[in-house]
C-alpha cells in the first residue's frame, strides 16, 4: 500500500495540479512509479528483516512468516534480506545521478537504517519503535513534495491558495498515517504479548500493563477522530459527512471493541480492522482530490 500511496500522491495529484496551471514536473510518469517500486523494495527489506530477527518470538505468538514456515531459509536470512535492500538502493541511486539530488539517496538510505535499528533493537522498547515506523509511514508519501520543490514554488508564484491546500492536505494526510499507524503498532504489541515477556522486550504493554495500553490507545484514537473530521469539515461539508461514514464511525467501533478485548488473541481481529481504516483513509484522501480538481475542476 505504501508505493502505491506514493505514486498516486504524484500523479493523481501532483502532476494534475502542475498540468492545469502548465507547470513542468520534475520527474516523468516513469521515474515516478519506479521510485515508488524503489520504496516497495526498501518497505519489503524492512519487513523480511524484521520477521528474520523475530523468528522465535513470532513462532509462539503462532504468527506464520517466511522464516517460520520455512526452516531451512532461516540460515539464508541474511542474504534474502538484502536482496530487496539492494535493488531498491540502485533504483534511489539511479534517480540521484539522474536528477543530480545527492540528499535524495541519503533520505532512502537513512530510511533503511532506521527499519535495520526498529528490527535490532528499537522495536523492543516501548514506544519508541511504534513512533519509528509510524513516522516511516507518513513520511513516505510526502518524499515527491521534496523531489517536486522547484515545481511547487512555480505553483506558490501563480497561485499561492491552491498550494496551500496541497500542502495542507498532504500534511493532513500524513498526521493521519502517522497516528493510525502508531495505534496499529500498539495494538500488535498487545497482540504479541506473550512472545515478547518470554525474551525480555520491554514494550509498551510489558511497562505499563494491559489497561494502560488500552487507554493509550484510546486516546490516540479520539485525537484521530477530532482530527480527521476537524480536517474534513474544514476542506468541504461533502467530505466532513464521507469521513463520519467512512472513518469517525469505524474508529468508534474500533474503541468498542478494543474496551472489551481482554487477550491478545482479540487484538487480531482489531489490528485487521485498521487496515480497513487505513485503506478508508486513503479512499477519503484520494475522493478528495477527485472531487476537488476532477468533479468541480477547482
Amino acid at each position: 500500500m505504501i508505493g502505491m500511496v506514493q505514486f498516486a500522491v504524484w500523479y493523481g495529484w501532483l502532476r494534475t495540479v502542475f498540468a492545469k496551471h502548465g507547470i513542468a514536473p520534475v520527474m516523468h510518469t516513469a521515474d515516478a512509479l519506479l521510485l515508488s517500486i524503489a520504496t516497495v523494495f526498501i518497505a519489503s527489506f524492512g519487513y523480511l528483516l524484521n520477521d528474520w530477527y523475530d523468528v522465535e518470538v513470532d513462532r509462539i505468538n503462532g504468527r506464520r512468516t517466511l522464516f517460520t514456515d520455512r526452516q531451512h531459509l532461516r540460515h539464508k536470512g541474511k542474504g534474502i534480506v538484502v536482496v530487496p535492500l539492494l535493488l531498491g538502493t540502485a533504483i534511489v541511486l539511479y534517480f540521484t545521478i539522474l536528477y543530480k539530488m545527492g540528499t535524495l539517496i541519503l533520505l532512502y538510505l537513512g530510511v533503511a537504517v532506521a527499519l535495520w535499528g526498529y528490527a535490532w533493537r528499537l522495536q523492543r522498547l516501548p514506544l519508541i519503535g511504534n513512533v519509528v515506523i509510524s513516522l516511516l509511514t507518513a513520511g513516505f508519501p510526502l518524499v515527491y513534495y521534496f523531489i517536486e520543490r522547484h515545481s511547487l514554488d512555480a505553483l506558490y508564484e501563480c497561485c499561492a491558495a491552491e498550494w496551500h491546500f496541497t500542502l495542507d492536505t498532504m500534511l493532513a494526510f500524513a498526521g493521519f498515517a502517522f497516528l493510525i499507524t502508531l495505534v496499529r503498532e500498539i495494538v500488535k504489541d498487545m497482540e504479541d504479548i506473550r512472545g515478547d515477556y518470554a525474551y525480555g522486550y520491554q514494550t509498551l504493554p510489558l511497562v505499563v500493563g494491559w489497561d494502560l495500553s488500552i487507554y493509550a490507545v484510546t486516546f490516540i484514537v479520539v485525537v484521530l477522530i477530532g482530527a480527521v473530521l476537524y480536517w474534513a469539515f474544514w476542506v468541504h461539508k461533502m467530505v466532513g459527512y464521507l469521513s463520519v461514514v467512512a472513518v469517525g464511525l469505524p474508529l468508534v467501533g474500533f474503541m468498542w471493541k478494543a474496551w472489551r478485548a481482554q487477550e491478545p488473541e482479540d487484538m487480531r481481529s482489531l489490528s485487521r480492522m485498521l487496515k480497513l481504516i487505513m485503506l478508508a483513509g486513503v479512499l477519503l484522501w484520494a475522493f478528495t482530490i477527485a472531487y476537488f480538481y476532477y468533479l468541480l475542476q477547482w
